[in-house]
């Protein structure tokens, strides 16, 4: 009898290797059924391939791991064994099948057959993305058709109730693109940017399934627009007037100039000095304050030795790896 055995496992374990010429039972089952939920019954297949005579005594061959189905001994009820969650069972597989071996008696003898049972999925997962929110950096110089890789969704469904494809909400700086078959979106500049007139973007980015109803997922894509020294400072006053007696005291702040510029950062500051292409003896009379704009009697003053009423003045931008903007003011 054990000698038997051994040879209808041995039986078995051919079937498995070659399965286009053993005899295979197959069924079908959606995942998250209750335990308990019947797959088939292997007497009414048996029957309907013509096996005549009893058939009885069924039961799996040592499968290696937990199988999540039995089997009845009487007649080969196929049942589920707890919950059945495809993506635990088979993550990352667009197939998700169980195969096994079952033993059976026929008319005294034993016989073999596999049985292969599919777990189909249900749409019971959306789209998410590593984070609700995703922050993207760019410069304001950056020319269309510039492409930013965004973070990606997964959906660990399969088919069409996976990760399909992106949606963007509707800007005029920006569009959309999803590459390759790993559905990776992409930020495309179609408009030209300027930090000044905008210096963020906030934009609803949408992963969407394909399933019936499809279920989405979403992240806030923020866009953050760096700046580029693309601004000149400008004064309040560009051509101020002043009189002054020539026993002004030296020391006295004159006139505080004042410069703005719209830039960021370093590419905003302003440091104010005296024009290189200003007279020399204006250089002498004059003094002004690189950071304030602050502008002094530098040496006393005479009327009749003085042939100059003017000074130039000009603010230089402070900005690493920019070249300086300046405004004159005279």
């Amino acid at each position: 009898m054990l000698l038997a055995l051994l040879l209808v496992l041995s039986l078995c374990s051919d079937a498995r290797s070659s399965e286009s010429t053993s005899k295979t039972i197959q069924y079908r089952v959606w995942e998250e059924q209750p335990t308990g939920t019947r797959v088939g019954r292997l007497v009414d297949d048996l029957r309907q391939r013509d096996e005549g005579g009893p058939l009885e005594d069924f039961q799996v061959v040592e499968h290696g791991k937990a199988l999540p189905f039995s089997i009845s001994t009487r007649d080969g009820v196929v049942t589920t064994q707890g919950r059945l969650d495809r993506e635990e069972l088979c993550s990352g597989s667009d197939l998700c099948e169980m195969a096994f071996s079952v033993l059976y008696r026929k008319g005294g003898a034993v016989n073999c057959l596999r049985v292969r049972v599919e777990v189909m999925d249900l749409n019971d997962h959306s789209p998410s993305f590593p984070s609700a929110l995703q922050e993207v950096e760019i410069s304001e110089t950056a020319g269309l058709r510039m492409r930013i890789p965004l973070d990606r969704a997964v959906d660990p469904d399969a088919g069409p109730n996976s990760l399909q494809t992106y949606s963007l909400s509707v800007n005029q700086h920006f569009a959309l693109d999803v590459t390759g078959g790993a559905k990776q979106a992409e930020l495309v500049v179609i408009k030209e940017l300027d930090r000044e007139v905008q210096a963020t973007f906030d934009l609803m980015l949408v992963a969407w399934d394909k399933g019936n109803p499809p279920r989405s997922g979403s992240t806030l894509v923020r866009v953050n627009i760096q700046d580029s020294n693309d601004n000149s400072p400008v004064f309040e006053d560009s051509t101020p007037t002043l009189e002054l007696s020539e026993d002004t005291a030296r020391g006295t702040i004159i006139i505080n100039l004042k410069a703005t510029d719209p830039d960021q950062g370093a590419n905003g500051q302003v440091e104010y000095s005296i024009s290189k292409h200003t007279s020399p003896l204006v250089k002498k009379l004059f003094f002004v304050d690189p950071e304030t704009g602050a502008v002094s009697i530098n040496a006393p003053l005479d009327y009749e030795s003085s042939p100059l009423t003017k000074s130039s003045y000009r603010p230089v931008i402070v900005g690493p790896m920019q070249s300086p903007h300046t405004a004159n003011c005279t």
